[in-house]
């Protein structure tokens, strides 16, 4: 997820909704 944050600020939000919320907030 990392990754795609860096390629996709905005989709961060949908990964990180699988349970990366908790790094990254």
């Amino acid at each position: 997820t990392s990754m795609k944050i860096m390629f996709n600020s905005h989709s961060w939000i949908m990964e990180t909704t699988k349970g990366e919320e908790c790094r990254n907030p």
